[in-house]
């Protein structure tokens, strides 16, 4: 299905190849499918299965050709139907599970890949494709050896290096990564994605310049990945006339849908507008990319607010050890339990849901509670008085129990 690659078909692979030679509607079916018209393919397909309810090629070219569309519920109806004409299909089961995958099913696409891999043993597609599944559930050990399995059936197979590249960078094997990328690329040089993950790679560790070549060629082999446009802005210096920003422009005009993409190009364009002391037009481009960022995260301040009162077992800690002061406490003089459960109460109720987000580019120089290293010295040194105070009490307190 090359040239036809929607926005999320990157990592699970599709089978297009025939097994019976179709007849010449489906032929051009399938020509105007690969040919970037899944509308038309789609078309053509319907009439002829208005004709022939059993052909399965042409449920298989229609389901293909809405998978294109991103239409995946009408894509998984399709392959079913091939599977109640083919039952045996390893193909169907293999498409079926790309298309449970693509609606972020991996429960589902996992069974139906496990189905596909018994009824074909030395199916590669398949077994690439469990292997993202199982790195989807979160089995990165397994997904390895899926995507290893995959390479020892056909070592020429960029999709399954890339993916391998994927599960290994989770991992953290970051050098293993780099290499299974560099293998990706060197069997498919127009393979953008691995060009774009290499670079997030070696810019994690540090070699920005070779980052920055990455993400520029996974630009050219494709000007409307949106991830290697977001990945290079946030790495290069704009300069006034720079024509990325006319293509950064063109794709935030263009994008109506992917709410994900419509936030990696806001950030890349007040990026940008910063680069070039445009500091009105960057702060407008910050606020829409956290605006678009909270209608992905669902965000309700008021609900957040209402469970951290209420529901959190950590705040309760608080609340309790505040309570046993008996005073009014100096802001950083309390215990050492309620400063540790005040810590994870506000990381893991408060942080991930913020309804406003730092650049991606600063994020990670803030902490807990965004204090200076003098500050954070000044919180330690109450801790330590506090510490002393209480086991003068505690000695006092026995004493006095003693003598009673």
């Amino acid at each position: 299905m090359a040239g036809v690659r929607p926005p999320r078909l990157r990592q699970v692979d599709l089978e297009v190849t025939p097994t019976t030679p179709p007849s010449q509607p489906l032929a051009v079916a399938a020509r105007l499918l690969n040919e970037g018209q899944p509308e038309d393919a789609a078309r053509l397909c319907l009439k002829f299965v208005s004709e022939m309810p059993e052909a399965t090629a042409a449920w298989r070219i229609l389901g293909n050709a809405r998978v294109v569309q991103m239409r995946y519920p009408d894509a998984i109806r399709c392959y079913r139907r091939v599977l109640d004409l083919a039952p045996e299909s390893a193909e169907a089961n293999n498409n079926l599970g790309a298309a449970h995958q693509l609606q972020g099913e991996s429960k589902r696409a996992a069974d139906c890949f496990h189905r596909a891999i018994a009824l074909k043993s030395n199916y590669a597609q398949a077994h690439c494709n469990l292997g993202v599944a199982l790195r989807k559930l979160g089995r990165l050990d397994d997904a390895i050896a899926c995507q290893h399995r995959a390479i020892e059936i056909a070592p020429d197979y960029a999709k399954a290096h890339y993916n391998l590249g994927n599960a290994l960078k989770e991992g953290s094997e970051r050098d293993a990564s780099i290499h299974a990328y560099r293998k990706a690329i060197a069997h498919d040089p127009g393979h953008a994605e691995a060009h774009n993950n290499l670079g997030t790679v070696l810019e994690g560790q540090g070699h920005t310049a070779q980052a920055l070549g990455e993400f520029s060629r996974a630009m050219t082999l494709d000007d409307t990945y949106v991830e290697a446009h977001y990945n290079h802005a946030l790495l290069h210096c704009f300069q006034a006339g720079d024509p990325a920003i006319d293509k950064l422009l063109q794709l935030d005009s263009q994008e109506s849908e992917n709410r994900r993409n419509k936030n990696r190009l806001a950030f890349a364009l007040a990026k940008a507008r910063a680069d070039l002391g445009e500091y009105d037009a960057a702060f407008a481009h910050y606020v829409q990319a956290n605006a678009v960022r909270r209608q992905r995260s669902n965000y309700d301040k008021s609900a957040m607010e209402q469970e951290v009162k209420t529901s959190s077992p950590l705040v309760k800690i608080v609340q309790r050890s505040f309570r046993r002061q008996k005073r009014k406490a100096h802001p950083f003089r309390f215990s050492s339990l309620a400063y540790r459960a005040a810590e994870k109460a506000w990381s893991n109720h408060c942080s991930p849901a913020m309804p406003m987000s730092l650049p991606p580019a600063r994020a990670s120089t803030g902490n807990v509670f965004d204090a200076t290293p003098c500050k954070m010295g000044r919180i330690r040194s109450h801790r330590r008085t506090l510490a002393r105070h209480t086991a003068k009490r505690c000695a006092a307190s026995r004493e006095r129990r003693s003598f009673l």
